[in-house]
């Protein structure tokens, strides 16, 4: 069982693609990881970005922007205008459009929407059978295609869905925008 690490706090020093075991097995590739976390780290610090976040701008800015609308909302300052006479309702709607972000976030999305993820690893080893196992799975080369099928139409709805979350929440955040420059 091994450790891996991403980026999902953007902390630029837990950005190691590979496990614990890859790295033991040929440690100058952590080395060069650490060097290019390293620059990364100091890219960030002085331009605001590293190449990698631009690279993955939209997830970068999923991780961003929540966390910017958190601290908008912990400080003491708010609009004070319609419709955000008081502060609570200031820190609410920030609160709650920050959830909205981080709700579409790739790590909160994946796991376990697709209802035909378990079917379609079965029926790609029909499909596709490992030449020195045997399998037991009693599902015909047809039936394997279809599950295959409903999968990618279930992929492609998801994605539609994640797209429609980020536009609302890109909208919601644009509707208020210059309530942001406090």
């Amino acid at each position: 069982m091994g450790v891996v690490f991403n980026m999902s706090l953007m902390n630029v020093l837990t950005d190691f693609p590979y496990r614990l075991k890859y790295y033991l097995m040929k440690p100058w590739k952590f080395f060069k990881e650490l060097w290019q976390n390293l620059h990364a780290a100091y890219k960030r610090a002085t331009r605001g970005y590293a190449w990698r976040d631009a690279a993955e701008m939209s997830e970068y800015m999923l991780h961003l922007i929540p966390a910017m609308l958190r601290d908008v909302a912990a400080a003491e300052a708010y609009p004070g205008t319609e419709p955000f006479e008081t502060y609570e309702k200031w820190q609410n709607w920030c609160i709650s459009l920050a959830e909205l972000f981080e709700s579409a976030q790739e790590e909160n999305w994946i796991t376990g929407r697709n209802e035909w993820e378990k079917a379609s690893d079965i029926a790609l080893e029909v499909l596709y059978p490992h030449p020195n196992l045997t399998t037991t799975h009693e599902m015909t080369e047809q039936q394997a295609k279809e599950v295959i099928e409903l999968y990618w139409i279930r992929e492609k709805e998801l994605s539609e869905e994640r797209q429609n979350i980020i536009k609302c929440a890109y909208a919601k955040m644009a509707e208020y925008h210059d309530y942001l420059w406090i």
